[in-house]
């Protein structure tokens, strides 16, 4: 067990509940083309499987989903295009 009370973790490459590493865990700001109706995220680093949960909020209200994944990254699609400006912050979790 790890205790982090009143302390918060850096330099963290990923987070994983199971027996597999996690190789990425965030994208912060990720620029998404106006009037795009998905995205295509590469991860930095390959995952071992898309045995993975990812959360994505973009910075738009609309609604969205994460129709494939793979190794090598993620599909976002959205229900209504990016407004000019439009970002995107997401977290894998395995």
């Amino acid at each position: 067990n790890v205790d982090l009370t009143n302390r918060g973790m850096m330099r963290t490459s990923g987070i994983s509940a199971t027996e597999t590493p996690a190789a990425n865990l965030r994208g912060m700001d990720v620029a998404v083309a106006e009037g795009a109706t998905k995205l295509q995220v590469r991860c930095a680093r390959p995952e071992q499987s898309p045995a993975y949960a990812v959360a994505v909020t973009p910075s738009w209200l609309s609604s969205y989903a994460v129709p494939a994944k793979t190794a090598e990254g993620f599909t976002v699609q959205f229900g209504d295009p990016a407004p000019q400006g439009a970002r995107l912050d997401w977290i894998i979790m395995r």
